[in-house]
């Protein structure tokens, strides 16, 4: 399938039924359709963009974005989100290392890096999409006359770069059956339907604000509430109004939301569930929605999986906060030892895996790409177990494992056992050289506002909860961390900071 045809669908089957609802604009699906066939000319008549060519895209989220998607998905290019939070050195070498023939530039974010002249790639500003489809006549016209790329399931449709939490990004190519399964486990977790409205801040640089719920949304013919970008307030007052269904939100954007003078009062009569990911949620925030009405659903992935491929779901009561769900509808998961070989319930090992929403591989990366992917099976990188029911735990990335004297130590379960104190607004956990016994320990804590907090006090109610080993030699106090797009902290970057030698 190419995804383009969902358009096509809801445009002949629902054609007035808003797709879009951006600012003062509603955007049907008929009028979708139609931007789409414009966009697609745009691209291969102005300027020769063709199958496997690259189309970068920086900027906020706007409709424009969703017009280049499903445009060079019709013509088969691959479209690149770039992150706008990026250094203007970095991101030049994702534009050197993508090589897109197009780099279209929101005018609200340009800046002299997009004048720096790749090479082969033509820097055009995103009004020259907004103004091809604000052109009128004929929609026949307009339309184009662009050939759909057919049979294309597996050609990559997406090039997007990870966030970065464990060092250089990479590119994953996502193909238009990733952006379908993906699609499909989202529509089996929230039990999507064209009655819904999916209310959408996340960056769409990010895998998980573009198909967490905005490509599945308008897969089942819904409404996406698009916001440019995340604005706590805006987003309440959205979120009070009783339009939207469905939220997709990262934890760490959860308390400027719940710190607000309005949330107290705030009642949310349309909102069925919040969706998040990216890093835990606390017992505090979690009850915070579940107060109001709200269910919380939880989603564990990564850009390489696109990224839905575990969750709890909308139907299914899980047993507990601290389980990630089960595997997505279309995903298998195993958990293995560090030999390969599936361990025992309760028992932890690496997570790998399985499904059409995995990517194809990485950008110009073979090496990268072969340390991840085998047998089409994914190596997350992450360590988690599961339970006798089938539900999953996440209990660390598998290379922030400390070893200390030959014992294994997983950062989130003292991180976990600090977020218990009402002062620590939020704590990280990692590793310090030690002569003794190779690696120790070390908690980083940033306190809740006008907080303080005794470094004694705070390791000692540690003690009888965790083993001696696993215990802080200290507590490192900061005023804020490092993270990366989507809010996470960088714990590399972290241990740099504290820790230059």
């Amino acid at each position: 399938m190419n995804i383009c045809d969902w358009i096509e669908h809801w445009a002949n089957q629902s054609p007035e039924k808003p797709a879009i609802v951006f600012e003062n604009r509603v955007i049907t699906y008929r009028d979708l359709e139609i931007q789409v066939r414009k966009s697609a000319t745009l691209l291969q008549s102005d300027f020769d963009v063709g199958p496997g060519d690259r189309v970068a895209y920086f900027g906020l989220n706007t409709p424009e974005f969703l017009f280049l998607l499903f445009a060079c998905a019709r013509i088969g290019c691959v479209l690149t989100p770039l992150n706008w939070r990026l250094s203007a050195t970095e991101l030049s070498l994702l534009v050197e290392h993508a090589e897109p023939k197009i780099l279209v530039v929101d005018p609200d974010l340009d800046g002299e890096w997009t004048r720096s002249g790749f090479n082969d790639c033509n820097v055009i500003d995103l009004s020259q999409v907004e103004s091809a489809g604000r052109e009128t006549g004929p929609a026949s016209i307009l339309a184009g006359d662009t050939v759909k790329l057919e049979n294309c399931g597996t050609e990559p449709l997406l090039l997007v770069y990870t966030s970065g939490t464990t060092g250089e990004p990479k590119g994953a190519l996502l193909s238009h059956n990733a952006i379908l399964t993906n699609a499909r486990n989202s529509q089996s977790m929230h039990r999507l339907t064209a009655e819904d409205n999916s209310l959408v801040s996340l960056p769409f640089f990010h895998v998980g604000g573009l198909n967490i719920l905005t490509t599945p949304t308008l897969y089942v013919g819904g409404t996406v509430s698009l916001h440019r970008a995340f604005d706590p307030e805006k987003m309440l007052q959205a979120m009070i109004s009783g339009q939207p269904t469905r939220v997709p939100i990262v934890s760490a954007q959860m308390p400027p939301i719940l710190n607000l003078p309005e949330w107290e009062q705030a009642e949310f009569p349309g909102i069925r569930t919040v969706t998040t990911g990216a890093s835990p949620v606390s017992p505090g925030v979690y009850s915070s929605w579940q107060d109001k009405g709200v269910g919380v659903l939880q989603v564990y992935g990564a850009t390489e999986t696109c990224p839905i491929a575990i969750c709890t779901s909308i139907e299914t009561q899980a047993p507990n906060i601290e389980t990630t769900g089960r595997a997505a509808a279309s995903c298998t998961i195993r958990i293995v030892n560090d030999e390969g070989g599936d361990v025992s319930p309760g028992q932890r090992g690496e997570i790998l895996i399985r499904g059409d929403n995995v990517m194809n591989g990485y950008w110009q990366n073979e090496r990268a790409t072969s340390t991840v992917l085998h047998d089409g099976w994914y190596s997350s990188g992450d360590v988690g177990f599961q339970d006798e029911d089938g539900y999953f735990y996440i209990v660390d990335r598998k290379r922030d494992l400390i070893i200390s004297g030959g014992e294994n130590i997983y950062p989130a379960e003292i991180e976990n056992l600090l977020m218990e104190n009402d002062d620590i607004a939020e704590a990280a956990v990692i590793a310090r050289r030690d002569e003794r016994w190779g690696e120790v320990p070390i908690a980083v804590v940033r306190l809740a506002g006008g907080e303080s907090l005794d470094e004694r006090a705070l390791l000692s109610s540690l003690e009888g909860r965790l083993g001696r080993y696993m215990i802080p030699k200290t507590v490192v106090f900061v005023d804020d961390f490092p993270r990366n797009s989507v809010g996470k902290i960088q714990k590399f970057v972290l241990q740099e900071q504290l820790f230059r030698e």
